[in-house]
């Protein structure tokens, strides 16, 4: 019997964080993520076996900002103030680094480091203000920043790197220099290591449309309509397919001039498809592109799951390519819960999955593909040795099992040309099969007016314009036409710098007008995410967590609740406070509750804390967890009904965080009602703090058509 090929695909990207109004990047991930992620994943791959194959997808926004480092066009503020004496830095420096040099995993880039977690632990005052450092003190803040952002394989190739780990405070200027110095070196060796691999065969390089863009919705906004039945949508619409077509054309372009050959395949951004994109795709010479399992059995409900496994036809005779869809449970283990196990048991649960497919398909016929399309650069901040272990281990078991073989998409392709035509994909993308995260809140839909009103305003003066004007607003409307400042808007996720996306979002839409001499519109003034506080969100759909006291990511919490104590107002914590976040949410079963402390839930300071549930609607109920502390990796719940005490099983777990799940049936809470709480932290049985100060979090008790109810595709 064939072996199973299996091609895993590496998602690398950044948007584009220039801020037209300095020029400068606002923001200095694309520099993070170099260091540890696009500098990791080429090396171990080398490191684990010359017959290891897989397939790196670079968006050509990242591209730009990497080589703009590189020329010394581009910089960021954080490196800015990092390359400034720190005894010059001024006031306004000085909070900066305070409230910012802080962002990176908690648990395996800061507290496991004792001088960090140290300094992470004394940044805020107990009125939430940040503290100000002496001059040392933000001197290690500074390079703690910039050093625990270099993987694991940087470490291995730089000493200076491990010194100064080892060394872990008291850094001079002249480390700092060396470090930032360090920086640029990495981050020059990249593009061209990535491109001497593909050379000699052992990686495949594809590309997404420039800059990141949801190509359905910029050939139209109606797109959406099919997957968010009855959803209000912008109106008038959204449609510039002449925009998606030059998104296309200049991803090849640069592609071709960076690596040395254009991209025969692409991951469309978010794997988000459509009829009128794949034509796109096809017309512009791409052969292939890669999408989402919901898209193949949306676009054809009679397939079965083992049709997952091989290409697809798409198109018409005059414009077709090749479709493959990537295996979701596969690639959602890598990324979201193979961090929270052991190297070992992951790789075996990987090679499980594998087994499990080759199980079921006859390979007697036609050699089949499993295709593993996932982010290649976040989810390893998650991982302990940022997933060192985990890809050496996949690589190398791969290459010596008999029964699977590592390929790239295309190799696969050249020997086994599509036998199937699907004759028409299914508008989509690989979150939900739709185009939910992008648009049809209120937010997201005025994101699309506006950037529609701003297009047409360019559209009619454009021809008038001078050809260095005309070029510079055109560049600036198709970085405003990226996905990620729609990432952003509505309730779907949250970040502490969602309002930083809003600002360049509506920067870049403000550069057209500054370019084409219109007046700005009054509506683009002011923030975009009107209507919704800062601090949290009511649930916004089921989840069903799982219980470790771990700190996993966004997909595990998405749709639930959230409240962060840090950015609300009135703290009454006695010395440092500690609720930093609440996340909240029910499935059919249980209600959930996570809360993210400082210091970890596990610190002996917080032997003597509870954190305690008290429901307005039940006025004699609480429910308890903990104590917390040391011992606190299984942490007590009890519910107080008023009359009795009573332990609540399973019990909560901690470790990062403090996470819970509690039968709905002991509440009381009726399903469609809704439950309504506040959360007080009390040390020796004293209340210390209550979130939220003022008002409720609340969130609905499912009804058994909860589902039904809000199904939007």
């Amino acid at each position: 019997m064939r072996p199973l090929n299996v091609a895993v695909v590496w998602h690398m990207h950044q948007p584009d964080y220039r801020d037209p109004e300095t020029g400068k990047l606002s923001l200095p991930w694309v520099r993070m993520h170099a260091l540890k992620g696009y500098y990791d994943m080429l090396r171990v791959l080398e490191w684990a076996d010359e017959s290891a194959r897989a397939v790196f997808n670079f968006v050509p926004s990242l591209v730009a900002q990497l080589k703009g480092y590189l020329d010394g066009s581009l910089s960021d503020a954080y490196l800015d103030i990092s390359r400034k004496p720190t005894a010059d830095l001024s006031p306004e420096e000085r909070r900066f680094v305070v409230e910012n040099f802080f962002y990176a995993n908690r648990r395996t880039m800061i507290d496991c480091y004792p001088r960090y977690g140290d300094l992470r632990s004394r940044a805020r005052l107990p009125s939430g203000e940040p503290r100000e450092f002496p001059e040392q003190d933000l001197r290690d803040l500074i390079v703690w920043f910039n050093l625990t952002w270099f993987g694991y394989s940087a470490r291995k190739d730089y000493p200076l790197i491990r010194e100064l780990i080892r060394q872990g405070h008291r850094f001079t200027e002249e480390q700092k220099a060396a470090l930032l110095d360090t920086q640029q070196e990495v981050m020059a060796s990249i593009l061209p290591a990535y491109r001497e691999a593909a050379e000699r065969g052992q990686i495949e390089l594809t590309a997404t449309p420039f800059y990141h863009p949801i190509l359905p919705l910029l050939c139209s906004t109606k797109a959406a309509e099919a997957g968010l039945p009855g959803r209000a949508l912008p109106d008038p619409p959204f449609s510039a397919p002449e925009d998606a077509r030059e998104h296309v054309r200049r991803a090849i372009e640069l592609h071709k001039a960076t690596f040395g050959r254009p991209p025969k395949g692409m991951w469309p951004a978010e794997g988000s498809v459509s009829p009128e994109a794949l034509g796109i795709f096809a017309e512009q010479g791409i052969e292939w592109v890669a999408t989402d399992e919901d898209i193949l059995f949306r676009s054809d409900p009679k397939l079965r799951r083992t049709d997952l496994y091989m290409p697809y036809r798409v198109g018409d005779e005059k414009r077709s390519l090749s479709i493959v869809f990537r295996d979701r449970d596969v690639a959602d283990a890598i990324g979201f819960r193979y961090s929270s196990a052991s190297p070992d048991k992951a790789v075996d649960d990987f090679m499980n999955k594998l087994r499990a497919v080759w199980s079921k398909l006859d390979l007697t016929k036609q050699p089949a593909l499993l295709a593993v399309v996932l982010d290649g650069e976040n989810a390893w901040e998650y991982y302990p040795d940022g997933g060192e272990a985990f890809l050496r281990g996949i690589y190398r078991t791969v290459v010596k099992s008999k029964d699977f073989c590592w390929t790239t998409v295309s190799d696969y392709l050249a020997e086994n040309p599509p036998r199937r035509t699907i004759k028409k994909i299914f508008p989509g993308s690989w979150i939900g099969g739709n185009f939910d995260i992008w648009i049809g809140s209120d937010e997201e839909n005025r994101a699309w007016s506006a950037l529609r009103e701003t297009r047409d305003a360019l559209v009619a003066v454009s021809d008038r314009l001078a050809p260095d004007a005309r070029a510079k607003a055109w560049e600036h409307l198709y970085a405003a036409e990226g996905s990620d400042w729609f990432w952003w808007y509505g309730d779907d996720f949250f970040t502490a710098l969602q309002g930083e996306f809003d600002r360049l979002f509506r920067a870049r839409l403000a550069a057209v007008y500054h370019l084409i001499g219109k007046p700005l519109p009054r509506a683009l003034l002011a923030s975009l995410r009107k209507g919704r506080a800062d601090v949290g969100r009511r649930p916004t759909d089921l989840i069903s967590p799982t219980i470790d006291g771990r700190s996993t990511y966004y997909y595990e919490w998405i749709g639930a609740g959230m409240f962060d104590a840090l950015k609300a107002d009135g703290a009454m914590a006695r010395g440092e406070q500690i609720i930093e976040t609440i996340y909240y949410g029910a499935d059919h079963r249980h209600w959930y509750l996570r809360m993210d402390t400082t210091p970890s839930p596990t610190d002996p300071a917080l032997e003597q804390v509870r954190l305690v549930c008290e429901f307005p609607a039940r006025l004699n109920m609480r429910l308890a967890v903990g104590p917390l502390g040391p011992k606190a990796s299984v942490v007590p719940i009890a519910l107080f009904d008023g009359e009795r005490t009573i332990p609540v099983k399973p019990p909560a777990r901690a470790d990062a965080v403090v996470e819970c799940a509690i039968p709905l049936l002991l509440l009381g809470f009726a399903p469609g009602s809704s439950c309504e709480f506040v959360l007080v932290v009390e040390r020796d049985e004293v209340e210390v703090e209550r979130w939220p100060r003022d008002g409720l979090l609340s969130f609905d008790v499912p009804t058994d058509t909860f589902e039904l109810d809000h199904w939007t595709v």
